[in-house]
């Protein structure tokens, strides 16, 4: 890749990664306070930011708590 091409692309790519962080931190603290007093998904604040995350950008959307990620 030219350097050219990412001083061109410089703004634009701090723009996306400002609205990304927004959103995975809006959609985090909502799924966070929606489950939070479901029995069955005991969930911490980084449990759901890390949900936000990995569905922002997979595209996947499973819900896994830390102990079921550390099984896999």
């Amino acid at each position: 890749m030219d350097s050219q091409h990412l001083e061109q692309a410089y703004k634009e790519l701090g723009l996306l990664i400002i609205l990304v962080s927004i959103a995975v931190l809006t959609f985090s603290s909502l799924v966070f306070f929606a489950e939070k007093d479901a029995p069955e998904f005991q969930w911490t604040f980084l449990d759901s930011f890390w949900w936000g995350l990995m569905t922002l950008t997979t595209g996947e959307a499973k819900k896994r708590t830390a102990r079921q990620r550390k099984r896999l």
